[in-house]
C-alpha cells in the first residue's frame, strides 16, 4: 500500500517541490488545506504522515490519527503542535531549525533601521506631498545598545548583523552561558539590565507557558523612554 501524506499548507502557494520529492517514495499525496476543516481532518485521520507550516495540530486532532507516524513541521518552531499528545500517540515530530535564520534576522534589523531613521513618519509626510525631515528624530546607530532576548540561531544572527552596524550587543538567555554568548560577540546580562540599558530590543524566544507575557507592563516600565 502506498504511504499517504497529508499536506496542510493553506495560503502558501504550490507544493511542486514536495510533490517531486514524494513521488520518489510513490506516495499518495493529499493537499488537505487548513487543519481545522472537515476535509483536512478526514485526510489526517488516515494519513501516514502530516506536513504542516503554521497550522495548529492540537491534541484532539492527534488523538484521531489512526496510522500517522510523523508530523513534519516545514519551518521552525513547534508551539502550534501538541508535543505531549504526539508523544502519547507515539508520533514523531520534526522541524527545520535552520529555516529562515537569515531572513528573520534581516527583517528584525530592517525594522530596527526603520525606527532609528524615522522611515514611517518620513514616508507618511512624503506621501502627503510634504518633506518634514527636520521634524523627525533620527539616531546614529554606532554606540547604541541592541538587546537580544533569546540568543538561539536567529537571535545570534540578529546580533551579528547589529554588530556590523556598530551597535553594542547585549543578550539574555537563561539556557546559554555567558562564555558562549561572549564567543559570539554578545555580553550576557540579566533581563532587568537588558531592559534598562537597551536602545533597541529584539525578541527571539519561542512562546512557552514559562515566558508568556514576558514583556508586560512592568517590563515596559523598565525600558528607556
Amino acid at each position: 500500500m502506498k504511504p499517504r501524506v497529508a499536506i496542510c499548507y493553506p495560503g502558501f502557494g504550490d507544493i511542486d517541490i514536495e510533490l517531486d520529492i514524494l513521488r520518489t517514495l510513490d506516495a499518495d499525496v493529499i493537499h488537505a488545506g487548513a487543519t481545522d476543516t472537515p476535509a483536512a481532518k478526514d485526510a489526517i485521520r488516515t494519513a501516514d504522515a502530516v506536513m504542516v507550516t503554521v497550522q495548529p495540530v492540537p491534541a484532539d486532532l492527534i488523538a484521531g490519527m489512526e496510522c500517522c507516524r510523523i508530523i513534519a513541521r516545514v519551518g521552525t518552531g513547534l508551539d502550534a503542535i501538541d508535543l505531549e499528545a504526539a508523544t502519547k500517540q507515539r508520533v514523531w515530530v520534526t522541524y527545520v531549525p535552520d529555516y529562515s535564520i537569515d531572513e528573520v534576522s534581516a527583517h528584525a534589523i530592517t525594522l530596527l533601521l526603520a525606527q532609528a531613521r524615522g522611515l514611517a513618519p518620513l514616508l507618511k509626510s512624503s506621501q502627503a506631498g510634504k518633506w518634514d525631515g527636520g521634524g523627525v528624530y533620527v539616531r546614529r546607530l554606532q554606540g547604541q545598545v541592541l538587546g537580544i532576548i533569546g540568543c538561539g540561531r536567529i537571535g545570534l544572527a540578529t546580533a551579528a548583523k547589529g554588530r556590523g552596524l556598530g551597535l553594542d550587543v547585549i543578550g539574555y538567555d537563561p539556557y546559554i552561558d555567558a562564555d558562549q554568548l561572549a564567543a559570539n560577540g554578545v555580553r550576557a546580562v540579566d533581563l532587568p539590565t537588558l531592559l534598562r540599558e537597551s536602545d533597541y530590543i529584539s525578541l527571539h524566544m519561542p512562546l512557552t507557558a514559562d515566558n508568556r507575557h514576558l514583556i508586560n507592563a512592568a517590563a515596559l516600565a523598565q525600558m528607556k523612554p
